[in-house]
Formats: structure tokens, C-alpha cells, sequence
């Protein structure tokens, strides 16, 4: 395993994967940034400050996190698509079921570092635009980090697509309807309620996660680690079928 990660890494320097890890959560907070600084006159006090984070990631997660797993499943797996190394790599004595395992990690550290660097560089901004009095870390916790945690399911599904098909446009349009399937499948009862597309959803529709005031953004949130809990077994799940089918398919 630990040849494969070191390989991986050599790859991922000539790709465009840490490029996304760093620049989704970047994007958010230029954005944040600028929107303070346009409207620094008019704001009152630190709720207004970490009430316009809390608000971009709201409505950005209404499609960032399924597109995001997307985007980043299908840069893993183009490193070997594009370059056709099938073949060659698994000429050697490389398992199948450690190659995509290792995918599997990268994945889940990518994501993992995106939601951090969005959590401390929030916390950052807030701090320096003068929002400490009113600064609560389980809050910028529930809206920044926690929302990732729910898409290991998602992130099951779409390694697994991207691994075993070639085209990569395939997974990416997948995760597009993801976003649709889950904006509905929300609005539905029994099954609906936990594919993989609905529960991040679960997480950003959650009450305590809709601010109907800025205000509200002082008061500690109840956060459901029971959609994480069933997200990671359900990801799980996905990531033990796609390395099977991965080790069977033949390779081109």
C-alpha cells in the first residue's frame, strides 16, 4: 500500500487534484471576504459576520457537495484513464483491492482538508472583521466541516463510477442528478429519505441549520450524527462493491 500511495503522489503532482481540494473552500472565502468588505458600513455586529458565511455555504451546498465528490472521484481516477497505465500497473505485483483503496483515501482526505481549510479560514475571517465576541465553534463547525461528513455515500457511488468507466463525463453528469434526486427525494418519505444524494441534504435542511435571523447564529446547534453514522456505513458499502467489481473487470 504504502508503494502505491507513493506512486500516487508523484501522479497527483502533475494533476489538478490538491488544486480543487484548495481552491473550492478559497473561492468561499474570497467571496466572504468580499461580500464583508462591500458591506462594512452596514454591518451592526459579529452575527452579521458569521451569519454571511453561514449563508454562501447554505445556498453554495445546495449543489457544491455533490459536485464537488464528483469532480474530485473523477480526477482520481483520470490520472490512470487518461494516461491508459492499466495495463502497465497491474503487470507488476499491485493488487486491484489496494490500488482502489488507496483512491478511497485520497478521496476521503481531500475532502476532509477542503472542509478544514474552509472551517479555520471562516474562522480566520471572522476573527479579523471583528466577530470573536459572538463566536461559536460548534456553529461554524455545523455549517462548514460537518456538511462533508454526510457525503461518504456520495463519495461511494461516484469512486466507484469513475473507476470503472472510462468516459468521466458519465460520473460527473451522475453527480449533477444527484442534486435534482436529492432536492426531491427530501421532499419524499421512507426509502427516499436516506439514498446517498438526500443526505447531505438531511444535514442542510436540518432546523437548527436554517437561520430565519442572523441573530440566530449565537445558539449552539444540535447536530444529527446519526446521517454521518449512516452516511460512513453506506460509503463503506459502496467502497467494498466498487473494489470487487474494480479486481474483476478486465482492464483495457
Amino acid at each position: 500500500m504504502n508503494a502505491i500511495l507513493s506512486f500516487d503522489r508523484i501522479k497527483m503532482r502533475r494533476s489538478r487534484y490538491w488544486g480543487l481540494v484548495i481552491l473550492f473552500p478559497l473561492l468561499l472565502m474570497v467571496g466572504v471576504t468580499s461580500l464583508l468588505l462591500t458591506n462594512m458600513d452596514d454591518i451592526q455586529d459579529g452575527t452579521e459576520i458569521w451569519g454571511t458565511m453561514w449563508m454562501i455555504c447554505y445556498y453554495m451546498n445546495y449543489v457544491a457537495i455533490h459536485l464537488f465528490v464528483a469532480l474530485l472521484s473523477a480526477l482520481l481516477a483520470n490520472m490512470e484513464h487518461q494516461t491508459n497505465t492499466w495495463k502497465m500497473i497491474f503487470s507488476t505485483s499491485v493488487s486491484k483491492w489496494k490500488f482502489y483503496w488507496a483512491k478511497v483515501l485520497w478521496l476521503t482526505l481531500g475532502l476532509l482538508i477542503s472542509g478544514l481549510i474552509l472551517m479555520v479560514g471562516f474562522g480566520v475571517i471572522g476573527f479579523a472583521f471583528g466577530g470573536g465576541a459572538t463566536f461559536n465553534p460548534v456553529r461554524l463547525f455545523s455549517f462548514t466541516l460537518y456538511p462533508y461528513l454526510t457525503a461518504y455515500a456520495l463519495m461511494g457511488i461516484q469512486l466507484w463510477l469513475s473507476m470503472v468507466l472510462e468516459n468521466q463525463s458519465v460520473p460527473i453528469v451522475v453527480g449533477g442528478v444527484g442534486i435534482i434526486v436529492g432536492l426531491y427525494g427530501i421532499q419524499g418519505s421512507g426509502l427516499l429519505q436516506v439514498l446517498p444524494w438526500v443526505i447531505p441534504y438531511q444535514v442542510l435542511f436540518h432546523p437548527d441549520n436554517v437561520l430565519l435571523e442572523f441573530s440566530d447564529i449565537v445558539q449552539t446547534p444540535q447536530l444529527d450524527w446519526n446521517w454521518v453514522l449512516l452516511s460512513i456505513m453506506m460509503g463503506l458499502l459502496f467502497f467494498v462493491l466498487g473494489s470487487v467489481h474494480f479486481s474483476l473487470k478486465e482492464q483495457k
